[in-house]
């Protein structure tokens, strides 16, 4: 992940950045789908308390790409879907010496909409693999330089 914090004169926050998730793979017995992710977002940041220890909570909107590849299907597809969804974030982060800083964050990330994906079986009923969930959660820890 990239972020980049924006601080205009007057005004609020805003964070900027984007995401690469790393790919993940589920199997059904002889079938395997792999699905990865990337994805940019913007993120508000009307709330930040302190200097040298700055705590931060911020909503925004995230957009990317969910990329789909079937293995050892009748025929294998490869399915790219947008994705979007809203979030909060809550950051902590603490400016260790000269421009550097070090801090980490938990978010919720709630999609508006919730893909499915599933294969047809040999007797051509719909056998789901994968359903995005309602409401995800991130943790992450960040190193940083802070720009005047």
């Amino acid at each position: 992940m990239i972020r980049a914090r924006l601080t205009p004169p007057r005004f609020f926050s805003l964070d900027v950045g984007g995401a690469v998730w790393a790919p993940n793979e589920t199997t059904t017995g002889a079938f395997t789908t792999r699905f990865s992710w990337g994805e940019g977002f913007v993120s508000a940041c009307p709330v930040s308390i302190g200097s040298a220890t700055r705590l931060s909570a911020c909503a925004g909107a995230r957009l990317g790409a969910l990329r789909v590849n079937g293995i050892g299907f009748g025929v294998d597809r490869t399915d790219e879907r947008l994705t979007a969804g809203v979030t909060l974030d809550v950051r902590l982060v603490r400016r260790l010496f000269g421009p550097f800083t070090a801090g980490g964050g938990l978010g919720l990330i709630a999609p508006l909409v919730r893909d499915t994906f599933y294969y047809i079986d040999a007797q051509g009923r719909d056998r789901e693999v994968f359903q995005m969930a309602p409401l995800a959660g991130t943790a992450d820890v960040l190193l940083g330089v802070d720009f005047p």
